[in-house]
């Protein structure tokens, strides 16, 4: 309801969410319960729920009616991909595993770069990067040589690591970041792995 003594024609946007009515000879919108002040000649815009009232443009002596313009179209949905990662330490070399998995039939291109895991679950130091451009599903991994006090370090880690994951946009599909906590700790081939919490 509004306030006044010749309230007339209101529009609703086209979202519904808003009303233009005119009050006199000005055109105001607003939400349903809104109550407005009387103004001269003017447009205003307020909010269905009756806030955010604002005077849009001036009218004239001639303004009888307001309109809407159409809303701006929504863009179409874009799907996501998926990628996985793993962390390899070796028994008994001093050699670490970043391991990443491209699951998705689409051609893009995926980095991973792997961090330790702090036990606020921030990250820690870097471990290094992998890039690759995955022309269908599939697996790519790099080792990396460390010295002895790390690869310890490394072997008897209790927060994990973490994969931050981007894939890049491509037509129809989203870009996609993400950190992934690996912390599920499994012996693989008498090697420690490092999967990814479900």
């Amino acid at each position: 309801m509004t306030s006044g003594s010749v309230d007339s024609a209101p529009v609703f946007s086209p979202d519904g969410l808003r009303i233009a009515f005119r009050r006199f000879s000005e055109l105001w919108t607003m939400n349903a319960d809104a109550v407005l002040p009387s103004a001269d000649n003017q447009i205003a815009v307020v909010n269905s729920d009756g806030s955010g009232a604002a005077t849009a443009v001036a009218g004239t002596d001639r303004t009888e009616s307001a309109d809407w313009g159409p809303l701006a179209p929504i863009p179409p949905a874009c799907k996501l991909r998926v990628s996985r990662a793993r962390f390899f330490v070796f028994r008994k070399q001093k050699v670490y595993r970043l391991v990443a998995r491209y699951p998705s039939p689409v051609e893009d291109e995926v980095t991973v770069r792997f961090f330790e895991a702090k036990a606020g679950g921030g990250k820690g130091r870097s471990l290094g990067t992998l890039q690759r451009n995955f022309r269908k599903q599939g697996r790519f991994r790099i080792r990396v040589r460390t010295g002895e006090p790390m690869i310890r370090n490394l072997r008897r880690s209790g927060n994990g690591f973490i994969a931050e994951l981007k894939i890049k946009k491509r037509d129809g599909y989203c870009a996609r970041e993400l950190n992934l906590r690996l912390s599920r700790l499994r012996m693989v081939q008498r090697q420690f792995v490092w999967f990814l919490d479900d």
